[in-house]
């Protein structure tokens, strides 16, 4: 992902403005420029239960945990520092904690 793309994105997580970070993802998505760590998080962030389709649920824990374990430690580093300020912001963000909590699992090998 283009590196003003990626700033601009964990600045949005950062500051609890998923308005501004829906906006950031969909053009980074238009430009084929999505870093998998980073739209993992923002699926888990933007989408919720009610949201989903009837029948099969978001699998968007399964989406972290892959993307975590295939990121750099220094990504998840900074993925969790960024997500730190937006619970800051947003504490009854219904998947916030559990994503954090994701993060800091160690990578499987």
């Amino acid at each position: 992902m283009d590196t003003v793309i990626t700033d601009a994105a964990l600045d949005a997580i950062e500051a609890g403005r998923t308005d501004l970070l829906g906006a950031i993802f969909a053009a980074a998505q238009e430009l084929n420029q999505v870093e998998p760590l980073l739209a993992a998080a923002t699926v888990a962030l933007l989408n919720d239960e009610e949201d989903e389709p009837q029948g099969e649920p978001l699998d968007w824990e399964g989406l972290v945990k892959r993307a975590a374990a295939s990121a750099e430690p220094l990504q998840r580093r900074a993925m969790t520092i960024r997500l730190r300020g937006f619970r800051y912001r947003q504490p009854e963000h219904p998947r916030i904690t559990r994503l954090l909590s994701l993060l800091g699992q160690p990578a499987q090998p």
